[in-house]
């Protein structure tokens, strides 16, 4: 549950964190795609977190936990930028991938990644019909 919520928490910053570049970053093409990256990739996060079928149809990686860590991490080094609060989020982001990766190597995680892996094979089973 840990997990969850911090993973949603930190997609919800990492959306901010784009809407906030389109705010106060500097005037150029670059600031505004990869602010509207942090945007798509934080509602994906999300998405993935609250098993969404559509993720889990297309993008079934990200239903595990090992999945979820190393998105988190790619996460982490795109939000790398020169304002303090993009580190921060940056530094949450992978601390979150650590954590994800840590889970899924667990051998007690074994039986959560089968049940995951129950849900992911019943949205499957959903979306082919």
């Amino acid at each position: 549950k840990f997990l969850l919520f911090a993973g949603i928490a930190i997609s919800f910053a990492f959306i901010v964190e784009g809407l906030l570049c389109f705010a106060l970053c500097d005037v150029n093409m670059r600031s505004y795609i990869l602010s509207l990256y942090y945007m798509v990739f934080g509602l994906l996060s999300i998405g993935a977190e609250v098993k969404y079928k559509l993720i889990g149809k297309y993008l079934r990686i990200l239903f595990t936990y090992t999945g979820r860590g190393i998105w988190y991490f790619f996460l982490g080094t795109i939000a790398l930028g020169g304002e303090w609060w993009s580190v921060l989020i940056a530094v949450f982001l992978m601390l979150l991938a650590v954590l994800n990766i840590t889970a899924g190597c667990q051998k007690g995680s074994v039986r959560n990644n089968e049940s995951e892996n129950k849900n992911v094979e019943r949205v499957r089973a959903n979306s082919n019909s």
